[in-house]
């Protein structure tokens, strides 16, 4: 599902998909009035939901009453491992900010598969990756 931005300009009106803007590029060289668009990447909505790993353990993505988003990852005894923030960083990447048990932020390569039922997101420093399938 593409998203797409309406700029009017006088009496102009074009559509242009949010996937070709970047953030504060120049929109309509050729008018006297040039518009900046500042937009934020969008974390792809298929990853939102609930996620088991291989392990046993459950990761949480959803937004909060402030609309970030936001992680939790929870053990197979229902031990809280982590939580943090999540947002778009370039193509297939996730920049994660960790708020408990160490506040560490860091930027991780991701894939989904076509069925956007497999998830794989690297560890932070580290060769090894998350496996996770989703549940909900």
């Amino acid at each position: 599902m593409k998203k797409y931005i309406v700029i009017v300009i006088g009496a102009a009106v074009s559509m242009v998909s949010a996937s070709t803007v970047k953030s504060n590029q120049v929109i309509g060289d050729e008018c006297r009035d040039q518009v900046v668009l500042n937009t934020t990447a969008e974390v792809s909505m298929e990853l939102f939901g609930i996620w088991q790993t291989i392990d046993n353990e459950f990761v949480q993505i959803s937004r909060d009453m402030d609309f970030k988003i936001t992680f939790m990852r929870v053990g197979s005894t229902k031990t809280l491992l982590a939580k943090g923030f999540i947002s778009a960083g370039s193509e297939n990447t996730l920049s994660i900010d960790r708020t408990y048990p160490a506040n560490e932020t860091y930027i991780s390569q991701y894939v989904l598969s076509p069925s956007k039922k497999t998830l794989v997101i690297m560890k932070p420093n580290s060769s090894e990756a998350w496996v996770l399938h989703k549940v909900q």
